[in-house]
């Protein structure tokens, strides 16, 4: 099984279960899974790896899309 790990160039912030952070690599295992993504938290500098249904994305406004700064989530 071939497993792909990509470095984001331009890393984003994100909401996880455990807290605020930011998304740094993008770990893509097969086909029948979904991606993971590699988290630095920023309370604690942690380094953990997330499934991507645990992650809320946070909107940017520099594209002037229109999306919500802060995610609405349930985690």
């Amino acid at each position: 099984m071939i497993q792909t790990i990509h470095e984001i160039q331009d890393p984003f912030d994100v909401k996880t279960p455990l807290g605020e952070g930011t998304a740094l690599f993008l770990i893509a295992g097969s086909m029948h899974a979904n991606p993971n993504f590699i988290v630095r938290l920023y309370e604690s500098g942690d380094i953990r790896t997330f499934d991507q249904n645990d992650l809320k994305v946070y909107g940017n406004p520099m594209q002037g899309n229109g999306w919500d700064l802060e995610p609405k989530t349930n985690l």
